[in-house]
């Protein structure tokens, strides 16, 4: 989008503000150049036609598929719209990869933690929802008496909202962020 440096930067600060403290955002030019430059997976461009809303996936099309709509892109440039994507497994398994050899300790944190008062209800592991897959007769609690010690399940909550780049601008940013549950808060 040929954005200068410093509306780049303001950028940057726009998003880490609608992000939670501690994070890992990236407070400058640099810092994100470096992050994505040491992505493991490139990032991935999915295709759209803004006009009918046809997906094309991450092939680049010169016209829009759709018999009712055919829209010529190279005509019409701004008819053809994407949104990117950063491969969620990859991100999960940095992730963990960097807690290096005290992941399994930290992945344990909700049966580790200690509650202050075992009626109330003081992160996401007290929730009815999560008790009935978590839990000991619950979907995810594992397989065997063996396996219960070793498994160990993962669960997200996402957020998202858009935000306006620019008040002039007719892009907008909708960032995806995921949550993972069984991350002690601190974490």
């Amino acid at each position: 989008h040929a954005l200068s440096g410093v509306a780049l930067a303001d950028l940057l600060t726009l998003i880490e503000l609608h992000c939670l403290l501690p994070n890992q955002c990236a407070k400058s030019t640099k810092l994100l150049r470096e992050f994505f430059g040491k992505l493991k997976s490139p990032l991935e461009l999915h295709y759209y036609c803004s006009f009918c809303q046809e997906y094309f996936g991450t092939q680049k099309p010169s016209c829009c598929s759709n018999a009712a709509c055919l829209c010529d892109f190279e005509k019409k440039r701004s008819e053809l719209c994407y949104f990117i994507v950063i491969p969620f497994i990859n991100q999960l398994q940095a992730i963990i990869r960097g807690m290096g050899d005290s992941a399994h300790e930290i992945l344990h944190h909700r049966t580790s933690r200690k509650k202050k008062c075992k009626h109330n209800i003081e992160d996401i592991f007290d929730g009815e929802l999560y008790r009935n897959h978590f839990d000991p007769k619950g979907y995810f609690h594992g397989t065997s008496t063996a396996a219960r010690g070793k498994e160990i399940h993962l669960s997200l909550m996402v957020n998202t909202d858009g935000v306006s780049i620019f008040r002039s601008s007719n892009y907008s940013l909708w960032p995806v962020y995921f949550v993972i549950n069984e991350l002690p808060p601190e974490k």
